[in-house]
């Protein structure tokens, strides 16, 4: 992970963060930037 690729990833992450954002979506996009930050094959709850 580079410090340009988490950059981009927290930007996005604030972009969401306005008053009628969908949670179903932030959470989505959330996980999938986990998976590629960490470099796991997978990420969610059980």
């Amino acid at each position: 992970m580079t410090e340009s690729q988490l950059t981009d990833v927290l930007v996005e992450m604030a972009d969401t963060l306005v008053g009628d954002f969908d949670v179903v979506d932030f959470l989505h996009v959330l996980t999938n930037r986990c998976v590629e930050l960490l470099r796991v094959s997978a990420a969610g709850c059980c």
